[in-house]
């Protein structure tokens, strides 16, 4: 459960829809939008809901997410229904931190955060919170999509034998995200143009596991200190020995 809840983080009350029904991207004009939004990311505070149904718990309550592209740093935060602090995640340029207060555990995951059979790095989840490509988009990589079905595709690969791919379908804004058993959906952008829009709710589906994040408000900011970012843990942090390998981009698909 841990692993999945930073992945999904964005919906306001006033969104639009991500498919559009024709009018959306290609990957060509999806992939300059994805590098303007980029380059033009500034320190941002996420807050809304989150809800996690599994087997055997249902978890519903809000959430307040820090990210600064400048510091390599997001902060996460997750409450009950009561506001009672249930999780804390700190992801920088080294790895990610992970502490359940109510549990009195905290691990640390060198390398970046955990998605699938590999990790994103802290600038892949920014990206993937601000333009919805986890990874930092590069224009001429992504115009090397292959078309598919009417979707645009991209592969990624973890090198060790693992695969992740984003599909962008005919007439939608954002594209989808697929590996093994994890898929992340947008379901809903807001209503600005397609070099300002934000994605705003996704749906995270995993073995057992179903997650929708919806965001209710964004706060753009010049410059976050960082003080605002600092996890304060009072128990002994676990760390994971091997280092988990990011995510990186092939222009190859995966052989099956």
């Amino acid at each position: 459960m841990i692993l999945l809840i930073l992945l999904c983080l964005l919906t306001l009350l006033t969104g639009c829809a991500v498919n559009t029904g024709g009018d959306g991207e290609t990957a060509d004009s999806y992939s300059a939008s994805a590098v303007w939004r980029w380059q033009n990311t500034n320190d941002f505070v996420l807050r809304g809901r989150a809800r996690l149904q599994g087997e055997s718990r249902v978890f519903s309550g809000p959430f307040i997410v820090r990210a600064s592209r400048k510091l390599q740093l997001i902060r996460a935060d997750f409450c009950g229904p009561d506001g009672s602090p249930l999780l804390s995640i700190l992801v920088d340029s080294l790895g990610s931190t992970v502490y359940a207060p109510d549990e009195g555990t905290a691990y640390r995951v060198p390398g970046g955060f955990p998605f699938g059979n590999a990790a994103l790095s802290v600038n892949a989840i920014i990206s993937l919170m601000r333009t919805g490509f986890p990874c930092v988009p590069v224009q001429r990589e992504m115009m090397n999509a292959i078309s598919e079905q009417e979707k645009s595709l991209w592969f990624f690969e973890s090198g060790q034998g693992d695969s992740m791919t984003v599909s962008l379908e005919s007439g939608a804004l954002l594209p989808c995200i697929e590996s093994e058993d994890i898929s992340l959906s947008p379901v809903a952008a807001s209503w600005h143009d397609r070099f300002h829009l934000w994605p705003l709710e996704w749906e995270l589906v995993s073995e057992n596991i179903s997650v929708i994040m919806r965001i209710r408000s964004i706060d753009e900011f010049e410059n976050l200190t960082e003080g605002s970012f600092q996890l304060i843990i009072p128990v002994p942090v676990d760390t994971f020995a091997v280092q988990m390998p990011l995510w990186s981009y092939s222009v190859l698909p995966p052989v099956r």
